[in-house]
């Protein structure tokens, strides 16, 4: 870091090339594509004599796939087909090469601007002295031969070409078998990949697709005398053992390297039609003048206009001790709860009835309504009563709040002590009016009445009563009308996590 910032030509990590570099500067940069590759061989070099059958093959190929030489081979297929039209393609093959050079000569003795110095390269061909690697670099990727692979654990071998056979589009997947560059006059050089194609023909079932996998076999090879490809052609894979169809063959795996994205090239030799995109040289009207409206409000003789808002209108008092659960009952039928399992109708019915008469402040308030359970109502009765014997002990003796539930976590329903409120006989009910919690579980009809009466008798924690009825409720299977007194002790206080 130090030397990137006070020294200046020394390499550093921030400013040297990345290790896969295709950048090959040992030749002469030209226009046409395959003089411009981004291409770079790797390893020593080695020195290699083609033979003139080989020659023929990599220089037409490179011929065939150079965009440049297109309108060029249109007029040579045109003159072709005047004599006859019988294996035009093979005809080509032999003849163009020659045509093309005797073309580029003679337009280079009239110095016509066409025979430029890259089409005239092209033409004259390439030497028989190749040079061979056993690596290269294209567009960011490393490519290797096969017999380099076969000596290392890693795998950079695998080629995938896209291709016409018989007349459709396939995959052609094979192995990187040397890396060739061919040298051409006024030193151009050019690139290419020598390959092994594994048959996969699917009239010989030689290629599987099982769902999102591609199997080929590896056993026999195709297209032997077409060998060559354009480095910058090459997509590369890798080849998994497949153990499902044996060692012979292999299962095709391509993926995407690293920093790198195949984005889809647009074409901007496309025109937009203004008309239909709304294109236009004029601008935009706005208008940039304002204008202010008037509003008038008629209204009748002798009518005085008062204001409503919170500062002349009296508050008013609600009474936050009713319980209104016939509401909420009303206003759940709507609702469907799914994680609350259902229960006995007559359960909530009777639990509504009893809340409604607890909701009073005293034993006077009592008004029983028409069906009601007068035992449930003597119970409820008797309950108020101790309640209030209960919070006069409150006022006079302040060591006997244990007595009640309190905001302590003794007083939480999820403790595991134990505690007993003794409380008068009911003659009627014939229960005993104890208040016994244990684990958590409340036992005996009574305990839900005393908390009812807490809850209706006292001023301060108010959530804490909620929630230890809660308790009671549970242990009666009482699940709805819980859910009701947890919500209620939530509304009261937020905060508190028992409810």
């Amino acid at each position: 870091m130090f030397c990137s910032m006070y020294l200046t030509g020394i390499e550093t990590r921030f400013n040297r090339s990345e290790r896969n570099e295709d950048r090959f500067e040992d030749r002469v940069q030209g226009c046409l594509s395959i003089f411009s590759q981004q291409a770079r061989p790797l390893g020593s070099r080695q020195h290699l004599q083609f033979s003139k059958e080989e020659l023929t093959k990599a220089h037409w190929y490179l011929m065939n796939n150079c965009p440049e030489l297109r309108p060029y081979l249109d007029e040579h297929t045109k003159e072709l087909e005047k004599t006859s039209s019988h294996n035009l393609e093979k005809r080509q093959e032999q003849e163009f090469p020659k045509w093309l050079a005797d073309r580029m000569k003679a337009l280079r003795v009239k110095q016509s601007p066409e025979a430029t110095d890259e089409l005239y390269s092209l033409a004259c061909g390439p030497d028989n002295r190749v040079h061979t690697y056993m690596g290269c670099i294209v567009n960011g990727v490393r490519f290797h031969t096969k017999d380099r692979d076969d000596r290392h654990i890693t795998q950079n071998s695998g080629i995938c070409l896209s291709g016409e056979h018989d007349g459709e589009e396939i995959d052609f997947y094979g192995v990187l078998s040397n890396v060739v560059v061919l040298n051409y006059v006024l030193g151009y050089k050019v690139i290419l990949f020598k390959c092994t194609w594994f048959d996969t023909n699917q009239k010989k079932k030689r290629i599987k697709h099982d769902y999102n996998f591609t199997t080929i076999q590896v056993t026999s090879t195709w297209y032997d005398n077409d060998p060559f490809i354009l480095a910058t052609q090459a997509q590369q894979i890798f080849y998994l053992d497949d153990y499902k169809n044996g060692h012979n063959w292999k299962v095709v795996q391509k993926m995407n390297h690293r920093h790198m994205w195949d984005v889809p090239e647009r074409d901007t030799n496309i025109e937009i039609d203004e008309e239909v995109c709304g294109g236009s040289d004029e601008e935009a009207y706005q208008d940039n003048e304002s204008h202010e409206l008037n509003w008038f409000v008629e209204q009748d003789d002798g009518f005085e206009f008062q204001r409503s808002d919170r500062l002349n209108i009296d508050p008013e008092v609600v009474n936050d001790n009713v319980l209104i659960l016939e509401n909420m009952n009303d206003n759940d039928d709507n609702f469907i709860r799914d994680d609350i399992e259902e229960e006995d109708e007559t359960l909530d019915d009777y639990a509504n009835e009893n809340e409604m008469w607890l909701s009073c402040d005293s034993e006077s308030e009592i008004n029983p309504a028409a069906g009601a359970d007068p035992e449930a109502i003597q119970v409820i009765q008797d309950s108020l009563r101790q309640a209030n014997d209960m919070k006069a002990q409150l006022h006079s003796q302040q060591e006997a709040s244990a007595d009640i539930p309190s905001s302590s976590s003794e007083g939480s329903s999820t403790g595991g002590t134990k505690e007993c409120i003794s409380g008068p006989y009911n003659e009627q009910s014939g229960r005993n009016n104890n208040i016994t919690r244990k684990n958590g579980n409340a036992i005996g009809a009574t305990c839900q009445d005393l908390y009812s009466c807490a809850i209706a008798l006292s001023e301060e924690d108010k959530n804490i009563y909620y929630c230890n009825r809660v308790a009671a409720y549970y242990g009666d299977h009482k699940y709805t009308t819980a859910v009701h007194d947890c919500v209620n002790a939530i509304e009261i206080n937020p905060k508190y996590a028992e409810a």
